[in-house]
Order: C-alpha cells, then sequence, then structure tokens
C-alpha cells in the first residue's frame, strides 16, 4: 500500500493527495467514517468530489448493500464473491430467476451469508 497523505485547510475543506484515485477513495471513506462517529468534528465534507457514493457511505454503517433495492444488509445473498448483493429472495429474483439461481448455488457462485458486525 502506498503512502498518502492528508491536508487539513484552514477553512475545514479536506484535501487528499494518494497514489491513486483508489487510495484517495479509501481515505476519504474512511474521514466520513470518523466523521459520522465523532459529529463534534468540524468538517465540511463533499464526497462528490471523492467519488464517495450513498452505498459507500451505507456500507460503512453496515456490511453490503443490497443491489436492488439499496438497502444496508448484514445478511443477505452474496453473488460471484461480492459481485452483487441481495437482501431477499425477491430482490435476487428481480435480477436472477429461481432456476439460474439454484444453478449459481450449485457451481459456489451464491450463498446466503451473515457478515460480522
Amino acid at each position: 500500500m502506498g503512502v498518502y497523505q492528508v491536508f487539513y485547510s484552514l477553512n475545514g475543506e479536506v484535501h487528499i493527495r494518494a497514489d491513486s484515485p483508489e487510495q484517495a477513495r479509501e481515505i476519504a471513506c474512511l474521514v466520513v467514517q470518523k466523521q459520522k462517529e465523532n459529529p463534534d468534528i468540524l468538517l465540511e465534507l463533499s464526497t462528490d468530489i471523492w467519488d464517495v457514493t450513498k452505498d459507500d457511505e451505507l456500507e460503512i454503517e453496515y456490511k453490503r448493500v443490497c443491489n436492488v433495492c439499496k438497502q444496508g444488509m448484514v445478511e443477505g445473498y452474496c453473488i460471484d464473491d461480492g459481485l452483487a448483493y441481495y437482501c431477499s429472495e425477491e430482490c435476487l429474483h428481480k435480477e436472477y430467476t429461481p432456476e439460474e439461481y439454484e444453478e449459481m448455488y450449485e457451481d459456489d457462485y451464491a450463498y446466503w451469508t451473515q457478515w460480522e458486525e
């Protein structure tokens, strides 16, 4: 992992210099998480600049986000090692038929799981 630096300007804006956009996004997610954990931190967070989506913020609070209904999840269906997540059979079957899911399940590409909190 490369080294990244975080700069705080006097007006409360956070500027990130990183080796890659992925690293900048990673540190931005951590800053958002710390801000939510401690609202006394006086930072104006503009997550749009860092390409931090609402799904990213939900994944900080929960472990995964359903691809269909966008609800945070602590349990549900996992497809192809995290390519997609579904919170219920209803959401799963909006994108896969029961037969398609059964085939993926038999081939170890899909399963139901719970994520530790």
